[in-house]
């Protein structure tokens, strides 16, 4: 076995990362040892690495993110917009406005994480955010919905004590979407990448915020199936999204069916009947 100096293990190449041979081989960029193609774990010293392919063929000379650092999960996505950004914008200087939507994402940002989610970015005037990741809870739907109904009531609030210290200030409207689905979702970091979550129920909650009236919270169909026993909704006429071959069901969330700010464990269908619990008596007693 050959020992390599520091020097030689680290010309041109990053700790854990591979660079593929002539011959196709993975040299570790630890001990310098020459492994198979498509290791991923040096059979040396076990060090694991990406590829770089330096002097692989063109197919194979790129980085690749390790399959380690990606999983699906089902996650609820929530996206938030302001409805009258442009009027706004024509209506303050930039640094008034910049000033305001400060405090608006300050305030948003506070309700989706003061409900278990994260925000995943800002867009534009929009936030998303995102319910499942990297936390998994059990109502992970019902926080979204209950997070958009929060939003919309703080939102009234910050409306009106702007209009307490000034009469004339612009009111800010908003739109909520939220669904639910399957995604793939970083789960470490990755070269390259600013996004933490991809896939088509992004995309339909993006949609659905288009769709929804200013001040409003209009959910999927996953997001109403697993949050019908705690939101009471108004079906809305099916959705033509962008994308979809189909209209898609919609529906609005009026209120939460319990009042309590803290989410409580619920079943997902009460209104069907229970199972017996048998051999248990002593303990329900």
């Amino acid at each position: 076995m050959r020992w390599f100096t520091r020097g030689e293990r680290n010309n041109g190449r990053s700790r854990g990362t591979a660079t593929e041979s002539a011959s196709g081989g993975l040299r570790c960029p630890n001990c310098g040892t020459l492994n198979p193609p498509g290791s991923r774990f040096c059979n040396q010293c076990g060090h694991k690495f990406t590829v770089t392919g330096t002097l692989a063929a063109p197919a194979q000379a790129k980085l690749h993110v390790d399959e380690d650092d990606e999983e699906r999960r089902v996650v609820t996505i929530l996206f938030a917009d302001l409805a009258n950004s442009t009027q706004l914008a024509d209506a303050m200087e930039p640094e008034e406005l910049r000033g305001l939507l400060a405090d608006y994402f300050a305030l948003m940002s506070e309700e989706i994480h003061r409900h278990g989610g994260v925000v995943e970015k800002f867009i534009g005037d929009a936030v998303m955010g995102v319910f499942g990741l990297p936390q998994i809870h059990e109502d992970d739907p019902v926080r979204a919905v209950r997070a958009g109904l929060d939003m919309q009531a703080a939102l009234v609030a910050f409306n009106r004590k702007r209009l307490e210290l000034d009469p004339q200030a612009p009111q800010l409207a908003m739109r909520i979407g939220i669904n639910t689905g399957e995604v793939v979702a970083a789960v470490g970091p990755a070269d390259g990448r600013d996004f933490l979550i991809t896939g088509d129920p992004v995309n339909v909650a993006a949609r659905l915020q288009g769709v929804a009236e200013p001040g409003t919270v209009v959910v999927g169909p996953r997001t109403f199936r697993d949050t019908q026993s705690t939101v009471l909704y108004e079906a809305l006429p099916p959705a033509e999204l962008k994308g979809k071959p189909r209209p898609v069901r919609i529906w609005r969330a009026i209120k939460m069916l319990d009042a309590n700010p803290v989410p409580l464990a619920r079943g997902r269908n009460l209104e069907q009947p229970r199972a017996p619990l048998i051999g248990r008596d002593v303990e329900m007693g």
